[in-house]
């Protein structure tokens, strides 16, 4: 689940770095190069910031897939922190189990006296805890999904703009 989750993070960002902001860099800088004056420049940075944007979903256009995609991360987000919240209560209760047959050792060897502490499990927490992460990750999924499908739609209508755009010329 959470390789899932994080390779799908680190695709975003390679995304981002190597087809949008490398991609953009590069023809801007051809661009630059080609340009005469100073407003020629304005519009070639304009140009590139607003191809940039477009691109990562920064748009008004994009605010479907933009609120879609904020809510990947959120889910994201609350799968780590109960994954952390687990792990934290997992490492607790081998403490506490440890310490327990520790002392419980000292008083078979009459080093300590009192009363014996009931050993308190925490299978129901380790449990529920799994169950709500399994939950976390089923939305995951579901949103995931929705993202996908949202961004091979916007790809099919911009190909399809595109190809009407030839046919016109």
């Amino acid at each position: 689940m959470r390789h899932e989750m994080l390779l799908f993070v680190s695709n975003l960002a390679n995304y981002i770095m190597i087809e949008v902001i490398d991609a953009n860099w590069k023809v801007f800088l051809d661009e630059i190069r080609k340009a005469k004056d100073l407003d020629d420049i304005i519009r070639i940075h304009q140009k590139m910031v607003d191809t940039i944007l477009e691109k990562v979903l920064l748009t008004s256009k994009n605010e479907g897939l933009y609120k879609q995609l904020i809510e990947l991360f959120e889910l994201i987000q609350r799968f780590r922190n109960s994954e952390d919240a687990l792990y934290t209560t997992a490492i607790e209760e081998c403490h506490r189990r440890v310490f327990q047959k520790e002392k419980e050792k000292l008083k078979q060897l009459e080093i300590e006296e009192g009363k014996e502490e009931p050993m308190q499990s925490s299978t129901k927490i380790s449990s529920e805890a799994c169950l709500h992460l399994q939950n976390l990750y089923k939305e995951y999924k579901e949103r995931y999904k929705l993202f996908f499908e949202s961004i091979v739609q916007k790809v099919r209508v911009l190909g399809f703009m595109k190809q009407n755009r030839a046919m016109k010329n």
